[in-house]
């Protein structure tokens, strides 16, 4: 199963690349890619609690639409972050007579490559630097991985590996040094339905927030 989770990512998030470079080459014009790398959180319950570091890696293609107005931008992301949740609690049971206690399963680790379009707007400040601020939606994919426990002799799945497409919005905005270099924070947030092994535990696709440190090609 940990097999099939990993090739089901690898073969998204090379298909969300090859998105992006079809769409720049239909554009027909030369245009920055860049790649960004930096951490990621999840805002559990929408509050600055139990946070816990993850990481976001992405790719983006900059199309411009008018010069130093307007830009088409596409991006892919993989994003790998820790979720809480709320409802998972030990609980005890009987087998064979036996009494036990469930393992706690109190976070999971759950993968998103979202795939999104939109637009951005820049600002030139000087010759050298440039801010801007964007918005874009799209699909997200959302990979949960199968969480197993032994008790008494016994396998139990608590939570059942699953692929879910979810609708996604992002905000950000950043900074842009020489035309290459760039920092940036992103806003992402999440609607869908979730799989039932999930909201059974009180699971919320909170939103995600990153910030990253780009390149420029």
């Amino acid at each position: 199963m940990k097999n099939n989770y990993t090739m089901n990512f690898t073969r998204t998030f090379f298909l969300a690349i090859i998105f992006c470079l079809f769409i720049s080459f239909k554009a027909k014009s030369q245009t920055p890619f860049t790649i960004h790398a930096g951490p990621s959180t999840v805002l559990n319950n929408n509050k600055f609690k139990n946070l816990s570091v993850g990481v976001d890696l992405g790719v983006e293609y900059k199309l411009p639409i008018q010069k130093d107005v307007i830009n088409l931008i596409c991006s892919a992301d993989f994003m790998n972050d820790k979720y809480l949740l709320p409802n998972s609690i030990k609980t005890f049971y009987s087998y064979n007579g036996e009494m036990g206690t469930l393992p706690e399963t109190k976070y999971i680790r759950i993968s998103n490559v979202p795939l999104l379009a939109g637009i951005s707007l820049p600002k030139e400040l000087s010759d050298e630097v440039h801010l801007f601020i964007s918005g874009a939606i799209g699909p997200d994919f959302m990979f949960v991985p199968k969480v197993s426990y032994t008790a008494i002799g016994q396998s139990f799945t608590e939570i059942k590996s699953d692929v879910n497409t979810l609708f996604t919005y992002k905000l950000n905005a950043g900074i842009i040094f020489d035309d290459q270099y760039s920092l940036r924070v992103e806003y992402f947030n999440f609607n869908g339905k979730v799989p039932e092994d999930l909201s059974r535990k009180g699971f919320a696709h909170d939103p995600i927030i990153t910030v990253s440190l780009g390149m420029s090609f």
